[in-house]
């Protein structure tokens, strides 16, 4: 997977659909690209905002980005796998009674 800059965030392939080029009917995959200026924005929080960049079965990539201090609600998941990478400051995060924090 090709990586572009696009402000802060990488543009992501997400997926592909069929085009038929009206010169020759010839079937292309085309990739769709998707980033933050582009994905489906989303306010959380105290001043917090989401852009869903992947949403597809049991696989969800969201960009979030939080101002200093600001805290996600406690909660738990039954079952996930979660990424998170910090593109300035720091965060922590609590899993099974251990803190982790994540710096930048």
């Amino acid at each position: 997977m090709g990586r572009r800059e696009h402000g802060t965030l990488d543009v992501i392939p997400i997926g592909s659909f069929k085009y038929y080029n009206q010169t020759n009917m010839k079937e292309i995959n085309l990739k769709m690209k998707i980033s933050k200026q582009t994905g489906e924005h989303y306010s959380w929080g105290i001043n917090c905002d989401g852009w869903h960049l992947v949403r597809k079965g049991d696989l969800s990539i969201i960009h979030e980005r939080m101002p200093p201090s600001a805290r996600e609600i406690r909660h738990y998941h039954n079952r996930s796998r979660l990424f998170f990478f910090i593109l300035s400051g720091k965060a922590t995060n609590e899993i099974n009674g251990l803190v982790f924090e994540l710096l930048c």
